[in-house]
């Protein structure tokens, strides 16, 4: 609902602005007298220039205010132990998911996300891994990882799926010295 409210009211904006640039430049280009008229008009009547102005400057409002993001209630995924029960907010797992990275020499960076659903959950990952990476031996490990990462340090231990999306390859291929020696020869 407030992204509609935002672009209706932005689609208004940017219809009555364009509209009065589009009558300044007729009124100074092409008919002065026109522009004098409007001006007297606005001077016998200031009540409907106010309105309009108020009109206006509500809009803007409405307009800035719906495109602030809300904040968003975070999510807890909650589970019982032997001692009760236990809430872990996504953020706080997502968080150490993301200190991973640094256990894959061959991951460049690492965005995980996770989704909550029903008693279990689902982790996404979106990697950026370098080049010569053997990608279906690292997604698999980084896919253990998480598995046991989880249930390690947090308890959880019904996790559905883990995804893993490899975004972008970067670097140079590194060339084996076999080939190189082969190609120099």
């Amino acid at each position: 609902m407030r992204k509609a409210i935002h672009v209706l009211t932005g689609l208004i904006l940017l219809i009555v602005l364009t509209g009065q640039a589009a009558f300044i430049y007729y009124a100074i280009h092409f008919d002065f007298t026109l522009w004098e008229r409007s001006t007297d008009v606005l001077a016998a009547s200031p009540q409907w220039a106010v309105l309009a102005g108020i009109a206006l400057f509500a809009v803007t409002v409405i307009y800035l205010v719906s495109g602030i993001p809300r904040r968003l209630e975070e999510q807890y995924i909650t589970y019982k132990s032997d001692g009760g029960e236990v809430s872990i907010s996504v953020k706080a797992v997502n968080d150490l998911l993301s200190r991973l990275d640094g256990e894959f020499a061959d991951i460049v960076s690492l965005k995980s996300s996770l989704r909550p659903r029903g008693g279990s959950m689902d982790v996404d990952f979106d990697i950026k891994v370098k080049a010569g990476a053997l990608i279906p031996e690292l997604t698999r490990l980084l896919q253990d990882r998480v598995r046991e990462s989880i249930q390690d340090n947090l308890g959880l231990a019904d996790i559905r799926n883990v995804r893993v999306m490899v975004r972008d390859i970067v670097g140079a291929v590194p060339q084996n010295d076999k080939i190189r020696d082969e190609l120099s020869e």
